[in-house]
């Protein structure tokens, strides 16, 4: 895939926080909590696409099923772009995938931070 490669060592879980305030419209880092739009990201990092309890796309959910796992890489690449990035994965022609995810993250920094917080988020 065609994406640049970031990992959390690369952010700033401090400013990730912050930046995820825009993020908390639909998700929750909440351990247990589910009452969003989007699926809890508690614990997000290696974990199996489309395991937790959500309405996920049935692309979503066949492309974990298929093996996708949320790496720090695979989620700053999703992070940049969520169609694009599926389409790969899956190896659709077009980018014929359907996901619930639309919002794209474009700055590298910005995603880093989001991955670095993220990645302190575990159980």
């Amino acid at each position: 895939m065609n994406f640049v490669s970031l990992t959390s060592a690369e952010g700033d879980p401090t400013k990730g926080e912050r930046a995820f305030g825009q993020c908390k419209a639909c998700h929750t880092v909440v351990a247990g909590e589910t009452k969003r739009t989007g699926p809890n990201l508690f614990g997000v990092i290696d974990r199996q696409a489309g395991s937790t309890d959500f309405g996920y796309s049935d692309d979503l959910l066949e492309a974990g099923e298929g093996g996708l796992i949320w790496t720090e890489e695979n989620l700053g690449a999703f992070l940049k772009d969520p169609k694009k990035f599926l389409s790969e994965f899956m190896d659709v022609p077009g980018g014929q995938v359907r996901i619930k995810k639309t919002i794209k993250v474009g700055q590298d920094k910005r995603r880093a931070d989001l991955i670095a917080y993220l990645s302190s988020l575990a159980n």
